[in-house]
């Protein structure tokens, strides 16, 4: 038996193949409903031999919006740092979520049987809110353990793909700008350090060029240590173009709310020290 990070007493898994038809059911649950683009998970509840309802982790968004996992950023151990991740805390996994359907639909879970397709085990708050609602078993598919460790579900979604990155070094950090180089380098990544100055030039022409340059680009970093014209014109343009945009600062730097609140951040690395700015940079890149 595999060693489950949790497991009330009394309570085991029960396993089916993934051929059978409720595990399918909880499959589909998982490809079409499931909002985590990391580790998509999907549940159904099936009593009296139906199917009564059906969810998928990350509060049922689906896989369209761009999501940047803080456990990934730090490096979380499975099971850990559920409080640093507005989609994967415990209230968004499918165990819950499934229930909730069910409970907001009026119908009652009490007997009813839990299939879970994306994942090995439970943690407790799922599992306590199992039992509260009444479930009687919960099945996973055959080899679970092996199915779904964290190498095997991450592989395919944490393989880079960004190729093209604009980066803003607001500070002129030597240190640093040759720092994001090699960790772009390394996932094969090309960065494109910022050229761009209105300094006193035309403006209409900055912009237009500007927003040639960064029409080209995958995503959009940006070290926030220094507020500039320059980099306020290359957010606006990024935003305007759709372009996902990493900032960067030291930790406790107190960086305006602004930059947090704008609608295209999808990260904000805050670090104490160059290397885990490094480990912390590539890990939100290869989630883009």
């Amino acid at each position: 038996m595999p060693n489950y990070p949790y497991l009330p007493e009394g309570r085991t898994f029960l396993f089916v193949p993934e051929s059978h038809p409720f595990m399918q059911e909880a499959q589909r649950a998982r490809a079409e409903r499931a909002g985590d683009p990391i580790w998509p998970n999907g549940a159904v509840l099936v009593k009296d031999g139906k199917v009564i309802a059906s969810a998928g982790n990350g509060y049922n968004r689906g896989s369209h919006l761009i999501h940047i996992c803080p456990r990934i950023v730090h490096e979380c151990p499975s099971g850990e740092g559920y409080d640093l991740c507005g989609l994967h805390n415990n209230p968004g996994h499918a165990e819950q979520m499934v229930i909730d359907v069910a409970h907001e639909a009026g119908i009652e879970t009490e007997g009813a049987d839990l299939y879970m397709y994306g994942h090995w085990w439970c943690c407790q708050p799922c599992w306590d809110k199992m039992i509260e609602a009444g479930i009687r078993n919960v099945y996973l598919p055959e080899g679970a353990d092996e199915l779904f460790t964290r190498e095997k579900v991450h592989a395919p979604y944490l393989e880079p793909s960004i190729k093209k990155a604009y980066v803003h070094i607001g500070s002129k950090d030597e240190k640093l700008a040759l720092l994001i180089s090699e960790v772009c380098q390394g996932i094969g990544c090309e960065a494109i350090f910022s050229d761009f100055s209105l300094d006193g030039g035309d403006e209409r022409q900055y912009f237009e060029q500007l927003h040639r340059h960064l029409s080209d680009q995958e995503v959009i970093i940006i070290d926030v240590s220094t507020v500039s014209f320059d980099l306020m014109s290359e957010l606006l343009v990024a935003h305007r173009l759709g372009k996902p945009i990493v900032l960067l600062s030291q930790k406790d730097l107190g960086v305006k709310r602004f930059f947090h609140d704008h609608p295209s951040v999808v990260y904000h690395v805050e670090y104490e020290d160059l290397d885990q700015a490094a480990r912390m940079l590539k890990n939100v890149l290869i989630q883009l």
